[in-house]
């Protein structure tokens, strides 16, 4: 099997997984999966989807195989599920361009404490977006997947640091998740 490039794009919850995995899992450079050369993280912190368009030049250096996409939870509140989707799409439609790259979104977290609406303007918002862009995942005919995280769901509501972002214990589930992405996907790439 070939060696495989990852790249993993996305806001503030790309850039808090790095750090968790440098700190907490020293061999966890290419997610401890055998034949991933290593994965390199591009990341705004606060970041909406249109800023991750930024990242495409250094994104086609690289020449991953395969490209995850964690975005759209800093955007809802500001703008509506179907704008989100669309730059959801128009961004994996990009990097596939660009790299010919399998792509995976990851669903959208849920949020405690959303910064621009109520908690359950946020919930109908974020299952309304990843409606979306799972439709969009089925009609493409290029090679885009919605993953769905197994295990973060409400139990993370109860384990944030601040009502948004993921504290130790979810952290380790949202590494075992990228994990099970990439090894689900390295196969079709």
């Amino acid at each position: 099997m070939a060696r495989t490039k990852v790249a993993i794009i996305g806001h503030s919850f790309v850039r808090r997984i790095k750090n968790f995995i440098e700190r907490e899992k020293p061999d966890g450079f290419n997610l401890n999966i055998e034949n991933v050369e290593g994965v390199k993280y591009f990341y705004k912190s606060g970041g909406l989807v249109k800023d991750m368009f930024s990242f495409l030049p250094a994104i086609k250096r690289y020449r991953p195989r395969i490209v995850f996409v964690q975005i759209g939870g800093n955007d809802i509140g500001k703008n509506n599920p179907s704008k989100i989707a669309k730059e959801i799409e128009e961004l994996c439609c990009a990097i596939y361009s660009e790299t010919g790259a399998n792509v995976i979104v990851g669903s959208l977290f849920r949020r405690f404490k959303p910064r621009q609406c109520t908690e359950a303007e946020y919930e109908i918002q974020r299952c309304d977006t990843e409606l979306q862009i799972n439709s969009f995942s089925k009609r493409t005919s290029i090679p885009v997947n919605l993953w769905k995280h197994p295990r973060l769901g409400m139990k993370c509501l109860f384990d944030t640091a601040d009502g948004v972002h993921l504290k130790y214990w979810s952290q380790e589930r949202f590494y075992r998740s990228l994990r099970g992405a990439v090894l689900a996907n390295r196969n079709s790439s």
